[in-house]
């Protein structure tokens, strides 16, 4: 997943349009102007990412999108950390029902399992993913590369993994991190299980 050596250790960077599409469902749920409030309220480090053009292609490092995501919360949700699970579900909805549909559509939940990887591999760069153990109704991937300050992010991926099986007809999906991102052994892992 992504191109580890591009980056330097311990940086993990996002695909600019990931970022993208969380400010247009911020704009589009509040408004223009909530997008620059949450941008005033950055951490300095942060801040110039969100106040020039951000490119769909371009790599921006995680932490500054996290930070966004952060003060969303705190300024649009109260700090309701659930919403950011929603927030995940419906951009991986959009994705799933745009760019993503032939992915899902027609294909066994044990085939599209196995296609995140390829998925992830173009929206992070820095990070990788290893398949541990896939099996009929169970899959085991473990990232290496995200850091403790990366748990926000566990919401998106298990939405995505959660979403992408639901689309394909798999039934009871549960997408969990088992091992947390930055556990002290380097690396962490997610358990997705299906009917």
């Amino acid at each position: 997943m992504g191109d580890v050596t591009s980056v330097r250790p311990g940086v993990v960077e996002i695909k600019g349009s990931a970022i993208l599409e969380t400010i247009a469902r911020i704009k589009e749920e509040f408004g223009a102007d909530a997008h620059l409030s949450i941008v005033s309220e950055l951490a300095v480090g942060s801040r110039p990412v969100f106040q020039s053009m951000i490119l769909p292609n371009g790599w921006y490092r995680l932490e500054s999108f996290l930070d966004y995501i952060a003060v969303e919360n705190r300024l649009l949700y109260k700090g309701d950390r659930s919403v950011i699970l929603a927030n995940s579900e419906r951009i991986v909805e959009r994705q799933l029902e745009g760019v993503y549909k032939l992915f899902t559509r027609d294909n066994s939940p044990g085939y599209v399992v196995g296609r995140i990887g390829i998925i992830h591999a173009s929206y992070f760069r820095g990070a990788s993913l290893e398949v541990i153990s896939s099996a009929p109704g169970r899959y085991v991937g473990r990232y290496k590369g995200f850091q403790a300050c990366h748990r926000m992010f566990e919401f998106s991926i298990s939405a995505f993994y959660r979403k992408a099986l639901e689309k394909s007809g798999a039934k009871n999906v549960k997408a969990e991190f088992t091992t947390p991102m930055g556990s002290p052994n380097g690396y962490s892992e997610i358990t997705v299980t299906w009917a």
